[in-house]
């Protein structure tokens, strides 16, 4: 019997931001550098391109239910290959960290700090990653629940402030350049914004309160997050027309027109770091993933060195915004691509197990 499971809606939330977490920033940028002012489009074709692996993230996950991810793949595996496996998942997942972390900082240093206090920035994330940690999954699951309610408020303050600025000749003529870049661009989206959720089969589906509904759970929020890409998307392209190709930080120059109730302006800085919760869960899930902390409380080793590695690549390395980005469009969808195609075998076999077990 496990004690302390998550709830319905504390599991569905984490996928939530686990997907804005990803798209914010980075994610959002790369898309419209893609796909110009058809970004929005590629919104609508990655939705329909992300059913399926949505449907395998939840056939795996009804799989063995009393399994946690990495345990099904020891059974599925057996324990040498199981090895290689994991520590494939875990490099992949270890990067993922990485990407989450270069993009919270970048944005938020470049727009609300202006490169002031970076070290400071940085530390005080990091105690909150930890702690986080430390206390275990369900931590980390309550948290998610504290922050929903302002992400939801402030994306409904951005769509308010945004909407009587839209300018519906930006996103003609549609399909200008062809079908291509759209498609691309959905692509990117698609491999980049669904295969961080996959950390979440760490969570067995025993270890989910009221587990018979966390299907339909997974969906209502998926189409949430998508509700939520698209309009922001939307609002950037129809808001700032061509300029959107360059600015860096799409969603931050369009919080910038903002104005409430014809006095209460200058809130971009508001708006956009009420979104800084979704990446510091999203980065707290992928170290607890990889630390393989499911229940233990009080462990602050393994997650201070595994968010130690991420900061210290991250500095040598990405902490360049032309360096990063080239980073998210060139390599890092492959790193996803290598992730899916462990996933689509780890279906495949589970399917034949099955197959061979009921005849």
């Amino acid at each position: 019997m496990i004690k302390n499971k998550l709830s319905l809606i504390e599991y569905s939330i984490l996928i939530l931001y686990i997907i804005l977490s990803s798209f914010n920033g980075i994610g959002l940028s790369n898309l419209i550098s893609i796909s110009n002012k058809n970004a929005y489009l590629s919104i609508l074709i990655s939705y329909i391109i992300n059913i399926p692996l949505i449907l395998l993230f939840i056939y795996i996950l009804n799989y063995k239910q009393e399994m946690t991810l990495k345990e099904k793949i020891y059974y599925l595996y057996g324990k040498y290959l199981g090895i290689v496996i994991i520590t494939l998942i875990n490099i992949s997942t270890i990067i993922m960290g990485i990407v989450l972390f270069n993009n919270i900082y970048l944005s938020v240093i470049n727009t609300v700090l202006l490169n002031k206090a970076s070290i400071l920035f940085t530390i005080l994330i990091s105690i909150v990653i930890i702690y986080n940690n430390s206390k275990g999954i369900n931590n980390i699951a309550k948290t998610s629940i504290i922050f929903f309610i302002d992400v939801i408020i402030i994306f409904l303050i951005g769509l308010v402030g945004s909407i009587n600025r839209i300018d519906i000749s930006n996103i003609f003529p549609i399909l200008e350049n062809g079908v291509t870049l759209p498609i691309k661009g959905a692509m990117y989206l698609s491999i980049t914004i669904i295969m961080p959720i996959y950390i979440l089969l760490n969570i067995s589906k025993q270890q989910i309160d009221e587990n018979s509904k966390i299907n339909k759970y997974i969906i209502l929020f998926y189409n949430l997050s998508y509700i939520i890409m698209f309009s922001i998307t939307f609002l950037v392209i129809s808001n700032l027309g061509i300029l959107s190709t360059y600015y860096n930080y799409k969603e931050y120059n369009l919080y910038k027109k903002i104005t409430l109730f014809n006095f209460l302006d200058r809130i971009e800085n508001i708006i956009y770091i009420s979104w800084i919760p979704t990446s510091i869960i999203s980065i707290s899930l992928i170290i607890n993933f990889i630390s393989n902390n499911k229940y233990d409380k009080n462990n602050f080793f393994m997650p201070s060195i595994i968010l130690f590695i991420i900061i210290l690549i991250s500095k040598f390395l990405l902490l360049r915004p032309n360096i990063f980005k080239s980073f998210t469009i060139n390599i890092y969808p492959y790193i996803n691509v290598l992730l899916l195609i462990i996933m689509l075998i780890t279906t495949i076999n589970i399917f034949i197990r099955k197959f061979i077990n009921n005849n």
